[in-house]
């Protein structure tokens, strides 16, 4: 993780529009004009605001830019709105979920809320003890994290806020809403980028309106799973069978959805 102060001599945005823990739109100059999103990661009293870059082999307009980037590099800045989670939740626990996309945001959060966090982090790559949360449980691997995730014993009125690759931002969604009943406006979740996928076409993806898998049930599209309960309800009925298990066997032939 690096650590960038940006400043202003242009001036700095207006008071209001510096939200902490709050997201921005930074443009890197060159033949083709690019854009990402970053989390403001602190504000200075005199507008300047730092933004932390996570370090990685990709080749993308930020990774260029910060490798080069000396004291006086150019960079655009668009600014953007706050955070998901703009108060401590006064009901239940706050979980935070995140990989080194969004490690900033989640630290940021910390911070800004001010309130007791369990906190998962899928880390990869070697990264300071300073940099991440003190009370964060680090792994290297999703299937690890997914598993802790799973063994928490989560109440209704508690809050999660999730910033990963999406396809991991996926599977902890739906594991929080399906299986651990958690409200639906208490679940926060940003897949910040995807696996195998530029950020362009991540942009594009995300217009989709079940870019979250709200509408599906075990993988499939939940009015596909619908149509097919009724089908399976029918056969059971015309056949009247001896019990509802006939019912489940039918379902599980034709979606390939099995019991946990």
């Amino acid at each position: 993780m690096c650590r960038v102060t940006l400043e202003f001599p242009d001036g700095a945005p207006a008071v209001s529009e510096r939200h902490a823990a709050g997201h921005c739109r930074l443009i890197f100059p060159g033949k083709v004009t690019r854009s990402r999103v970053f989390t403001y990661r602190h504000w200075h009293q005199d507008g300047a605001v730092d933004i932390d870059f996570a370090m990685h082999g990709g080749t993308g307009p930020a990774a260029r830019w910060i490798k080069g980037a000396q004291l006086g590099t150019p960079i655009g800045l668009r600014p953007g709105g706050p955070p998901k989670i703009v108060s401590a939740p006064r009901r239940g626990r706050l979980f935070l979920v995140a990989d080194s996309a969004g490690l900033p945001v989640v630290s940021a959060l910390i911070e800004k809320l001010g309130c007791e966090a369990s906190v998962l982090l899928h880390i990869r790559t070697a990264v300071a003890a300073d940099a991440y949360p003190k009370q964060a449980q680090l792994f290297e691997n999703e299937d690890a994290l997914y598993a802790t995730f799973r063994r928490i014993g989560f109440d209704r009125e508690d809050t999660l806020f999730v910033a990963s690759e999406a396809s991991l931002m996926r599977r902890l969604r739906r594991h929080a809403l399906d299986h651990c009943g958690l409200a639906h406006e208490n679940v926060f979740t940003s897949g910040y980028w995807k696996r195998g996928h530029a950020n362009e076409v991540v942009e594009r993806i995300k217009q989709d309106p079940n870019w979250f898998g709200d509408d599906e049930i075990g993988g499939q599209p939940a009015r596909l799973v619908r149509q097919q309960f009724e089908e399976a309800l029918q056969v059971a009925i015309d056949g009247a069978p001896d019990s509802a298990e006939a019912i489940i066997e039918h379902l599980r032939d034709r979606s390939h959805i099995h019991r946990s």
